[in-house]
């Protein structure tokens, strides 16, 4: 058979397994939903599908190590400058330690670009033997459905190494805690890149990556290399900050970047920051005071369950290099559809998604460890806060703040707790904006305040708090959470919208399209009943797309309409469809009613409710249908006639 060929059938092969592995992940996720059936039954499709995907990506590995050794339809390789794959955090303390153990349970995941249309694939890991890094793929739900790049690269070690950050034997007084917080980073990775007849465009990590390592650095070397360190001072400036924003302890990087003004160190580092401002990043597993000669140890192997398996996406840009005599058209393409961009200082750079990691998903660590001890000589030291890095499989130690702030509880309209949603604290003093999410069951706390009074705010809730002395309860109930349907990450939108995984990738493929409470209920299936339910729990923050998409829109009309407030074409087509709006827009801004009129038009026919979209509509039915067949079946059940 002649090579061509047999690349179309195992294509064709890989793509029938690929979509079988996909629709048994939505049923499984189906099943998981529903209350009818018992944990038993549940257990048993678990193991079914389990069962049938494992042979199926036996299948897949088998095709794609043929796929391999008949080079089928590769176009080129990309090279990645620095990727972080994990940051061992230090402890506070002196003779305090924190270890990873890199092997197949751990496993760091990220995306590469933002598109459906350009991603890794779903098969098992291949093995960089020369790292001893294992590169598979897996399904992610942290991503923001702006992200529709719905595969996550997933790097693991099969050849176990433990990192240690050593405060007795390797770390210098001056450097304990976020100082000496350890990065690894894959340097100069390959991924080899092939197009299918479809046009999907895939990229797979090269086994043999030739010229490429790993590399292990602290962050005081991060931040200012010493003039001897060639493997620190090699790193561009741009990229050693964009590293060193991946760790939470890590602060006033103005001071150090672009130029480094010659201030202290230590004003870098921020031992009492929230790792949980500005997003899911961590769970909090115990808060410590040690009393002097206690000591405290958490053991690789020794198995931690953990409650959070979701955290919120955190990104990284880092440079891409295209092989020489890569096409250019190809190269063009990726360039404009899949999320590289291009910009004269930077070169061609590309946005990593990083997502909950392996360990985080199944809730169980097994490879993260540490030794905290208070010597007999140590003076009082401050309470540790230990976190679970949900992105990177790793322990974070934060230093309590003094206990004074403000802790309580938020509760939803149905007086239930909500957990994992933002909560902001304004200082009305300074206007400084404190932020971090509620617990798994709706508690908050900010500690080390000042005294003062503040303002609380949480979904559609905000109140007035004083600090004094000690912390201050305050709870906030009747809350309603915030949604965001472009930045929010999947299992938030599942979880506020009670919908599978495919109606969220249904949503993020047609958020150009979504203007409200109509358009959402087209694309879930949900009835008028639902969706006010829904509306009565959460505050729905509506996608933005750009005014560029308005037809035959001048850069001087753009400018007119962004002074008027208008900045997305959904608050043009909202605004515009209230009485009196394009006699009103005309008169802010200037430009004709009709011109405005036939942009409502054109955002109108935009819709996904007008344009009836295929896919959105057929599965809207089936989840309509699907939710009348329980209906029936618990009516039935209980004797109710239809």
């Amino acid at each position: 058979m002649p090579a061509q060929a047999r690349c179309q059938e195992i294509e064709d092969q890989i793509v029938s397994l690929e979509a079988q592995i996909r629709a048994s992940e939505d049923l499984l996720d189906e099943i998981e939903r529903d209350s009818e059936l018992s944990e038993a039954e549940k257990q048993r499709h678990r193991t079914n599908i389990g069962s049938a995907n494992l042979t199926r990506r036996a299948a897949i590995r088998g095709l794609l190590d043929e796929w391999d050794r008949i080079g089928c339809n590769q176009i080129g390789y990309f090279e990645l400058d620095y990727v972080p794959l994990s940051i061992v955090y230090c402890p506070p303390n002196e003779d305090t330690s924190a270890s990873l153990a890199q092997s197949t349970f751990f496993g760091t995941r990220f995306t590469v670009g933002r598109s459906a249309q350009f991603t890794t694939t779903s098969s098992d890991a291949a093995k960089v033997t020369r790292l001893g890094l294992s590169v598979g793929a897996s399904r992610t739900e942290s991503r923001t459905t702006a992200n529709s790049n719905e595969y996550a690269t997933q790097v693991s070690y099969f050849r176990s190494t433990v990192v240690t950050a050593d405060n007795q034997r390797s770390i210098g007084r001056a450097y304990r805690g976020p100082l000496g917080d350890l990065f690894i980073i894959a340097v100069k990775q390959k991924f080899d890149v092939f197009r299918s007849r479809a046009g999907l465009i895939t990229y797979l990590p090269r086994k043999d990556s030739g010229d490429s390592v790993i590399i292990i650095l602290p962050a005081h070397k991060l931040l200012r290399p010493p003039q001897d360190d060639k493997i620190a001072g090699d790193i561009p400036k741009d990229v050693r900050k964009r590293l060193l924003e991946l760790d939470p302890f890590i602060t006033n990087l103005d001071k150090f970047f672009p130029e480094d003004t010659g201030a202290d160190l230590s004003e870098a580092a921020n031992p009492y920051a929230d790792p949980n401002f500005g997003g899911v990043r961590a769970e909090l597993i115990g808060r410590w005071w040690l009393n002097q000669g206690t000591e405290l140890n958490y053991s690789i192997g020794e198995e931690k369950e953990l409650f959070w398996a979701e955290a919120t996406e955190k990104s990284f840009t880092s440079n891409v290099t295209f092989s020489v005599g890569f096409d250019v058209t190809v190269m063009n393409e990726i360039n404009t559809l899949f999320g590289f961009s291009v910009s004269s200082s930077e070169g061609t750079t590309v946005e990593l998604g990083y997502q909950s990691s392996l360990e985080t998903t199944e809730k169980k660590s097994k490879t993260a460890s540490c030794f905290l001890i208070r010597n007999q000589n140590q003076a009082d030291l401050d309470g540790i806060d230990l976190y679970y890095d949900l992105l990177f499989s790793t322990l974070m130690f934060r230093r309590v703040p003094e206990m004074v702030g403000v802790a309580g509880l938020i509760s939803g309209t149905d007086g239930l707790p909500v957990g994992l949603t933002a909560v902001s604290l304004i200082s009305i003093a300074s206007e400084k904006v404190y932020t971090t999410v509620t617990g798994p069951y709706g508690n908050y706390e900010f500690l080390g305040l000042k005294a003062g009074d503040y303002t609380l705010r949480v979904g559609d809730k905000q109140t007035d708090a004083r600090v004094a002395t000690g912390v201050t309860r305050v709870d906030i109930r009747q809350v309603r959470r915030a949604l965001d349907l472009e930045n929010s990450p999947v299992w938030e939108i599942k979880r506020s919208l009670d919908v599978s995984s495919k109606i969220v990738r249904l949503i993020s493929r047609n958020l150009d399209g979504i203007f409200d409470e109509k358009d959402l209920a087209h694309i879930t299936g949900h009835d008028e009943k639902r969706m006010k339910l829904i509306a009565a729990n959460t505050i729905i923050n509506w996608p933005r797309t750009a005014l560029t998409k308005l037809e035959n829109l001048s850069a001087d009309e753009a400018r007119r309409l962004s002074k008027a407030g208008l900045h997305s074409l959904q608050q043009v087509w909202r605004e515009g469809r209230l009485p009196d709006g394009p006699s009103r827009l005309a008169r802010a801004t200037g430009i004709p009613a009709e011109r405005i009129k036939s942009w409502i038009a054109q955002a109108d026919a935009s819709r996904v409710s007008i344009r009836r979209t295929g896919i959105a509509s057929q599965e809207a039915r089936k989840t309509r249908l699907s939710r009348k067949k329980r209906t029936g079946k618990r009516k039935k059940r209980t004797g109710k006639k239809e």
